[in-house]
């Protein structure tokens, strides 16, 4: 399993970690200023994070009697529940950058359906479809933490222009400030803070066919990642100061 997650670290970090909407978002120099880049760039993200809840607490997640007694599926479920509870920060957030405001339901439900905004709703769906190849635990688990490494990397550049907006506003967010970011650690689990869990999971072993699966899928959840994130940079380029 170790060889695994380390791999999932250097994949990240050679195809995702400097994505052009990383970089975008990271920038301080384009002449943007953080609340620009916030309210350019939650609109685009914002079926994706809704939707994040059912896939947590409705895909992901194992059903109770089934997860008794079995640690990594425990571990799973643990996550989920923490995890998919995190969208009530995102409607504070719309309402403190004020992107509540002249917003009619025909408009937003047109907006979420649209073209512009089809790769958001295809990863949610795709997302959904590899967790059918994921139902062995050790593979949902190989598969959520390549999918908590690249949120890391996502809210940690959002965190980022959050806390530039709280000092410049001395207003306080969460689903763009510090508290999702300490949420999202990159780990499934908490495991990085759990040595008894993290043992357990480093014991896990892998076949060479496990290995194969657990690599494709991984591949997978990059290719998601990279499609919804070119289409979210399309999008906040486009409507920036608008």
């Amino acid at each position: 399993m170790k060889r695994i997650l380390e791999h999932i670290s250097t994949c990240v970090e050679n195809k995702i970690q400097h994505h052009p909407l990383i970089e975008w978002l990271r920038c301080k120099d384009d002449g943007y200023s953080a609340v620009e880049k916030l309210k350019a760039w939650i609109p685009i993200a914002s079926y994706f994070s809704f939707g994040f809840k059912d896939l947590t607490n409705m895909i992901w997640k194992y059903p109770a009697d089934e997860a008794k007694g079995d640690t990594l599926k425990t571990i799973i479920n643990v996550h989920c529940i923490e995890d998919g509870n995190h969208w009530p920060w995102l409607l504070k957030d719309l309402v403190t950058l004020e992107l509540n405001k002249d917003t009619d339901w025909v408009s937003m439900f047109k907006f979420l359906w649209s073209k512009e905004n089809e790769n958001q709703r295809q990863g949610l769906y795709d997302h959904i479809i590899l967790s059918q190849r994921a139902k062995d635990p050790r593979l949902r688990f190989i598969m959520m933490w390549a999918f908590e490494k690249c949120g890391h990397i996502l809210f940690t550049a959002v965190s980022n222009l959050g806390s530039e907006f709280e000092t410049e506003s001395g207003k306080k967010l969460y689903y763009c400030g510090k508290p999702h970011l300490d949420a999202e650690d990159g780990t499934v689990g908490g495991s990085s803070k759990n040595t008894n869990s993290q043992e357990d999971i480093w014991m896990e072993t892998l076949t060479d066919e496990d290995y194969h699966d657990a690599t494709e899928i991984v591949n997978e959840v990059l290719r998601i990642f990279n499609c919804r994130w070119s289409e979210a940079l399309e999008y906040a380029r486009q409507h920036v100061r608008q």
